[in-house]
């Protein structure tokens, strides 16, 4: 309300200001790289399956749970020591997946099996099939 208070000519200048920084807010963004461009595309691809899966660790036991739309490349991401949570537990070995066509419905049910409630059927399904973990 104090705006009401100064001249049309102190509003101009203040208005003019201020859009002059939106504009050199939005032009001094960063270009997207091609890699990324193209990386984006193939997330956007609706055939694209993304897929929560389940690590056992064969050093200590213990398990890892992620999500990806690129099973293959990720596993080979975490098999090279290249993801700081899995690195200094190699060797992994898979032992559950799932698949989705929804990202959102990959991420809720992800978002579950790291429950409580999540890591509970996870081990009725482990016990049927003799995984011990």
């Amino acid at each position: 309300m104090i705006f009401l208070y100064f001249s049309d000519n102190i509003k101009q200048a203040f208005i003019a200001c201020f859009f002059d920084k939106i504009q050199h807010w939005v032009v001094a963004k960063r270009p997207v790289s091609a890699r990324r461009r193209a990386e984006a595309d193939k997330a956007m691809d609706k055939d694209k399956m993304i897929c929560i899966y389940l690590l056992l660790s064969l050093k200590d036991k213990r398990t890892y749970l992620g999500s990806t739309d690129n099973f293959d490349r990720r596993f080979k991401q975490h098999q090279e020591g290249r993801c700081k949570s899995t690195k200094n537990r190699r060797p992994l070995r898979l032992i559950y997946s799932e698949e989705f066509k929804e990202l959102v419905e990959a991420r809720q049910r992800e978002k579950y099996l790291k429950s409580r409630k999540g890591r509970r059927e996870l081990k009725e399904i482990f016990s049927k099939i003799n995984i011990g973990s």
